[in-house]
């Protein structure tokens, strides 16, 4: 389990920290999200009714994508306000098949980590 944290920190930290100086003329795409939600929904589950703020950041470079995101808890509910409730790390590689016009590929890895929950899940795709 830390060890594909570990994995997935390390790329992200090489994606964000290279630069374009390291590049030359490719360029390293950060983006970083923060979403306020009424409620969450995950899988078609209700995991709280009450408001949640799910920040994320990713980093690209051709192709390759590592994310951080997460959801942390606004109000009381479980005592756990102020808390993430769930932090997924996840790293992605997409791209086009050559010669097909329109058709392409992402292959990847996503850790699920509950920290109020003994256990993670981890997905290929």
């Amino acid at each position: 389990m830390w060890k594909r944290k570990i994995l997935v920190f390390l790329v992200f930290s090489v994606l964000v920290c290279s630069g374009s100086d390291g590049f030359a003329d490719d360029k390293v795409d950060l983006q970083l999200t923060a979403d306020f939600m009424g409620k969450y929904i995950w899988r078609g589950q209700n995991l709280s009714d009450d408001p949640v703020f799910q920040p994320g950041l990713s980093a690209s470079y051709k192709g390759l994508t590592a994310v951080i995101w997460g959801n942390l808890e606004t109000t009381g509910i479980n005592n756990n306000s102020g808390e993430f409730t769930e932090l997924d790390y996840s790293l992605d590689y997409s791209g086009d098949f050559p010669g097909l016009k329109g058709i392409g590929y992402s292959v990847g890895l996503i850790n699920y980590h509950f920290p109020s929950v003994v256990g993670d899940t981890t997905e290929f795709y």
